[in-house]
């Protein structure tokens, strides 16, 4: 038994759920054709309001001399060519990589994602209605790829809007939305009543991972060889201490250093408490008490940041998967748009929304009791189309006849809102004889501290 000075090893909690899931094979890509730029625009910046708002992405390791067609779980498909990658120095690269496919489909993707939903043409500003995103990206190790010269990758997304959309790539370095050549796209109605599944998939496995603990005084530690260590998500176990959930209960639990069990197996009961079950084995004696693994010091530092790490992984995971259980029991007739593209980054169909009767503003966002904080960014949700354009400071534009919530996610990660419904008129003469508007969002007590807690957020403001 080890007391409160043995000296330890740090313990490295790392739950190893990817975001990114692999899945399966040979989708068709239909009607493809290779666009070109026409337009820039004027800039406005990828703003994330939090980096706890990761959203969830698909990804298939192939070796790039053979290409690949993967078939999504989403319903997406992309058709990758062979010897398609080069790495940043313009070299070509061989072996495995990876490619990463993320869909920002829904409000609370969009705002996670911090792409702007407004667009700047001949000096003026206009809104955008997607009609769906995605971001696509090539790694080999850890180092981003290039397209090479003379290769295009073929991309076929689900929409839930029919109709005519332009087509965007989004200039990351200047803040612009680059529109594309309209006479080469295509977009085709297809009937996909099924979202592929592969059996191949690679099984992910979601238990919350364990959340370390540190060690008190007053804790009674000791060693445990527990047989099942990697079913914990715990890694260079061999130096982790425990002690009992309660220091009250040691006495009660002599029985445990009494015997010399043939089985030790750990089962998580509290994951955010870090409480775990204890179950020992010796014939058919059998005995159970509740634990907790605990570190010292720095020891516990490194160990909660990795915890940390990994439980957001974890979000990511049950995201995606709650995405993808939407979208099979949602599926039916499906629109579905392709086009190729000669480079990786950020795509958006998009059109630009009509407001004829639209409320324009200048308009400074600030946060309701917070004396100094303005918001920088503010999300425009639609409640009746459950859409989400964005507004940089200085320019506010809605129409009071719909059903519409001005969102922001303040510093602490605490949601503010404001319905446009409860600008008074009087407030709208005023701002434009003045020539500027303070618009207060109310902090609502409830936190984004995920991308699937922001959708829920949203789900209730879009029926309050």
């Amino acid at each position: 038994m080890k007391t409160l000075t043995s000296s330890i090893i740090a313990l490295a909690l790392l739950f190893s759920i990817s975001a990114c899931q692999k899945n399966g094979e040979n989708a068709d890509i239909n009607s493809k054709k290779v666009f070109s730029s026409i337009q820039k625009t004027e800039k406005f910046e990828r703003i994330k309001p939090s980096s706890q708002l990761a959203i969830g992405c698909q990804s298939n390791t192939f070796a790039v001399e053979k290409g690949a067609e993967i078939n999504f779980e989403s319903g997406a498909k992309v058709k990758v060519p062979a010897n398609a990658f080069v790495d940043q120095n313009g070299n070509p690269v061989s072996g495995s990589v990876t490619l990463e496919f993320t869909e920002i489909n829904d409000p609370a993707a969009v705002i996670a994602s911090g792409l702007p939903m407004c667009i700047a043409i001949n000096g003026k500003t206009e809104y955008m209605q997607s009609g769906g995103m995605f971001e696509i990206n090539a790694k080999q190790g850890n180092e981003l790829l290039k397209l090479a010269n003379g290769k295009q990758i073929d991309v076929q997304t689900k929409s839930s809007k029919e109709g005519d959309f332009n087509f965007y790539e989004y200039d990351q370095a200047n803040g612009k939305w680059v529109e594309q050549n309209k006479s080469e796209l295509n977009a085709v109605a297809v009937q996909n009543t099924t979202v592929a599944t592969t059996d191949k998939a690679k099984t992910i496995d979601t238990k919350m991972p364990i959340k370390p603990q540190k060690v008190s005084k007053s804790d009674f530690v000791f060693d445990l060889k527990v047989d099942n260590f990697e079913t914990l998500g715990i890694s260079d176990a061999g130096n982790m201490l425990w002690t009992f959930e309660n220091n009250k209960e040691v006495e009660a639990n002599k029985w445990l250093f009494a015997e010399k069990w043939e089985t030790v197996f750990i089962t998580s009961v509290d994951p955010e408490k870090g409480l775990c079950q204890l179950e020992v084995s010796k014939g058919s004696t059998k005995k159970q008490t509740n634990v907790k693994p605990v570190l010292f010091g720095k020891d516990y530092a490194a160990a909660l940041a990795q915890y940390n790490a990994a439980q957001q992984k974890y979000k990511q995971e049950i995201l995606r998967r709650e995405q993808s259980a939407e979208l099979k029991a949602s599926q039916n007739t499906t629109f579905m748009r392709a086009v190729s593209i000669r480079n990786m980054g950020v795509y958006n169909w998009d059109r630009i929304i009509k407001q004829p009767d639209a409320v324009v503003l200048n308009a400074i966002f600030k946060y309701e009791g917070v004396q100094t904080a303005s918001a920088p960014v503010i999300y425009s949700l639609n409640c009746e189309t459950n859409e989400v354009i964005t507004f940089y400071g200085g320019n506010f534009v809605f129409q009071r006849s719909q059903n519409t919530v001005l969102l922001s996610i303040m510093p602490t990660g605490e949601v503010a809102t404001l319905k446009t419904k409860t600008i008074k008129l009087e407030d709208i003469y005023l701002a434009r004889e003045k020539g500027k508007i303070e618009l207060f969002l109310k902090p609502s007590g409830q936190y984004a501290d995920s991308a699937e807690k922001l959708g829920s957020i949203i789900k209730t403001l879009s029926v309050g």
